[in-house]
């Protein structure tokens, strides 16, 4: 009877879906969307095969508490007398309830399939929610010198400073060549500069030792 119940609606649910399909293309869209309409098909489903479940453990309860409650069964007097089954009749209940696990292992494989099938249209006919933010222009990409500023922070010391000019005349005093000085990065356990020329390329170290600055070249 369970398994009556569940063909028939698994029979209902695609009718249901071939009917909506031909009114879809012979008639203008409805207010109400197909996916909401296969969505409530599917809890109907799931609502039946739960109430069938439901149904087959009180049966199998119910088998189990009635023979528990059964009073023992009594031994015969006298022998019983042999079986009139022959060995065909035995085959054939053989044979029946081989056919009767087939055809529900058919029938649990068809409701899982429709279930998945039911998941993947609804998936498929959705509506998709796009990102209504405005996309972001993208970011101008930073020179290296402009990144390695990012990256020392409060260390490195600003443009207006002096202290370019400063480091500059240092250099040049030392022998090296440095036309300009790009960015001077303060050091943390001593007191001293690292001094980037010609965007980056060349990088000198000034260290002060009692008022004398040293330079050491790249």
């Amino acid at each position: 009877m369970s398994n009556d119940r569940l063909n028939g609606s698994l029979e209902a649910l695609f009718r249901e879906i071939k009917r909506v399909q031909a009114a879809k293309r012979a008639a203008p869209p409805s207010r109400k969307p197909l996916w909401w309409r296969l969505k409530e098909w599917l809890e109907a489903l799931f609502r039946e095969i739960k109430r069938v479940l439901e149904a087959l453990f009180d049966d199998i309860k119910r088998v189990q508490a009635a023979k528990r409650t059964a009073p023992p069964k009594q031994p015969p007097r006298s022998q019983a007398p042999p079986s009139t089954k022959t060995s065909v009749d035995q085959i054939a209940e053989l044979m029946m309830a081989a056919e009767r696990r087939r055809r529900g292992r058919i029938q649990a494989r068809a409701c899982v399939a429709g279930v998945i099938a039911l998941i993947w249209l609804i998936g498929a006919l959705a509506p998709k929610h796009e990102d209504e933010t405005p996309a972001q222009p993208p970011k101008p990409k930073l020179s290296y010198m402009e990144e390695m500023r990012q990256i020392a922070g409060d260390r490195a010391v600003p443009t207006t400073s002096s202290a370019y000019d400063a480091a500059r005349g240092v250099i040049r005093a030392a022998g090296y060549d440095c036309p300009e000085v790009n960015l001077l990065i303060r050091w943390v356990f001593s007191e001293g500069l690292d001094a980037y020329c010609r965007d980056g390329r060349y990088k000198f170290e000034l260290a002060n030792h009692g008022g004398r600055w040293s330079v050491t070249p790249p």
